[in-house]
């Protein structure tokens, strides 16, 4: 039965479903929705963007509905039609869930998972235009930049922006198990552009592991004008 707490506002499917294509169905629940749609702040929830401009407050109220209808996907109880603040601004998820919500001016998503299937989730999505060398050396590490040369079909700082998002990705997973911050020298981005999967390994020794894993893996892919990736730490056995 859907519950009508969580039911409103819904979101248009209006988008092709990328990131569903990217994450493990039978895991993850997601939700898509153009990045210009128009809802409403949840009244629970406006504030923590009382004083946002109307942009903010547009991607809060579509991150938060898509986040509710993938918490009903899975049988979240009515409480979790609301969904808090942390104090460093992620989303407050239900016990037992973890989620992760990404947008653009044209695209937002947000992908929710049981815990007892998913450890860590994370998802992010850009634009597709290249960064330029002295930007793209700042966020890869000096054999990520070496190897992004080497892949062809795209420029190399088009596979720089899809390293940036892998890196966003991780670190939405990473942060929200381990509370420590990441710099971008700190991981690096292993690419396989056939089979459109990532690896993101943990570089500094001094950094806690993520679920007792130092690698996470993930997919990408590349749209008309976005680079979407997400990566997953599911439980073992």
């Amino acid at each position: 039965m859907v519950r009508a707490a969580l039911a409103r506002p819904a979101v248009a499917r209006t988008l092709r479903a990328m990131f569903r294509s990217l994450l493990p169905p039978d895991a993850v629940a997601v939700v898509e929705c153009a990045g210009t749609e128009d809802l409403p702040v949840h009244p629970a929830e406006e504030r923590w963007v009382a004083k946002a401009g109307p942009k903010r407050r547009r991607q809060f109220a579509q991150g938060r509905a898509c986040a509710r209808q993938a918490l009903q996907r899975l049988g979240a109880a009515d409480e979790a039609a609301v969904i808090a603040r942390n104090e460093d601004r992620s989303p407050a998820w239900p016990t037992g869930f973890v989620g992760s919500i990404s947008h653009t001016d044209a695209w937002c998503a947000a992908a929710v998972a049981r815990r007892e299937r998913v450890l860590a989730l994370g998802i992010d999505v850009e634009s597709r235009e290249p960064l330029d060398e002295a930007l793209a050396r700042r966020i890869c590490t000096p054999p990520e930049w070496e190897a992004l040369a080497g892949l062809g079909d795209r420029p190399a700082g088009e596979w720089a922006k899809l390293v940036f998002s892998a890196k966003e990705s991780f670190y939405k997973a990473y942060f929200p198990e381990t509370k420590t911050g990441l710099g971008f020298q700190q991981a690096k981005v292993l690419i396989d552009p056939g089979a459109g999967r990532l690896v993101v390994e943990l570089l500094a020794d001094d950094k806690p592991s993520l679920a007792g894993r130092r690698r996470a893996e993930g997919r990408f892919g590349f749209g008309d004008r976005h680079v979407f990736t997400a990566v997953v730490v599911e439980t073992q056995g």
